[in-house]
């Protein structure tokens, strides 16, 4: 819910020094993580009906809106839901569409209701690292297809790091002081376990005290998180891991 009240000041320092501070934030990851996982439910209870395709995009685009509105409407929550929303509408309307179109009509429909925005950290993180992945896609692709089926995954986690960095970096550096050495290890571990951890709040949001399901949630959950914790402390405690500026 982006309360980051409980979590303790040297676990949220190694989270800086590591470049992983976007997994302590309702970045826009998390949002859309969010909302494709629903998505991928509620097409499988509707098996997929092309009659059902819009109150299924419906459904989740509320959904959508409704955690941003959860977590304080959050430039990066706001700028993912709103971009959902519209490529949603362009499938719908069997219209071509483009990522970077998308990326810029959403930062000029925030801008619209609030100019100043362009000066917020997390609107110029957030829309920047997307512009980064946006920019570099065609090469990423190339660049993955390279490489053998099996290894296709890790080149791509490691290629979206590297393109969202390119532009994010210098705020972080500007904003934090400091150079994270080890980012792309941080992303390429926690990033996809960032992912199952996500079904699984979910999961046990929505069985709540069921005993015998939740009882089988909450220590994988426990693990999970435990195991996320653990790598990034074991990350901030390799030599030369943050570079001070």
């Amino acid at each position: 819910l982006g309360d980051k009240t409980l979590v303790d000041k040297d676990l949220r320092t190694a989270f800086n020094s590591t470049g992983l501070a976007h997994i302590l934030c309702v970045s826009g990851l998390h949002i859309g993580i969010i909302m494709l996982v629903i998505d991928f439910f509620l097409k499988l209870i509707t098996l997929a009906n092309y009659r059902l395709f819009v109150l299924r995009k419906i459904i989740v685009i509320l959904i959508g809106f409704s955690i941003c509105f959860i977590v304080g409407l959050t430039p990066s929550s706001l700028r993912v839901a709103t971009m959902i929303s519209i490529l949603f509408l362009t499938k719908h309307l069997s219209r071509g569409y483009d990522y970077l179109n998308i990326l810029f009509l959403t930062a000029f429909i925030f801008l619209i209701f609030d100019p100043l925005i362009l000066f917020n950290w997390s609107f110029q993180l957030s829309f920047l690292a997307i512009l980064g992945i946006s920019v570099f896609a065609k090469i990423r692709n190339r660049f993955d297809n390279s490489f053998p089926l099996y290894l296709q995954p890790i080149t791509s986690i490691m290629g979206m790091t590297l393109s969202a960095q390119f532009f994010v970096l210098p705020i972080l550096i500007f904003r934090f002081k400091s150079l994270p050495t080890y980012i792309l290890l941080g992303n390429l571990l926690i990033v996809p376990m960032l992912s199952i951890v996500l079904v699984f709040i979910l999961l046990m949001l929505i069985v709540g005290n069921s005993g015998f399901l939740s009882e089988i949630i909450t220590p994988i959950l426990n693990f999970l998180l435990t195991l996320m914790i653990n790598i990034v402390e074991f990350i901030n405690s390799l030599p030369y891991s943050s570079i001070k500026l």
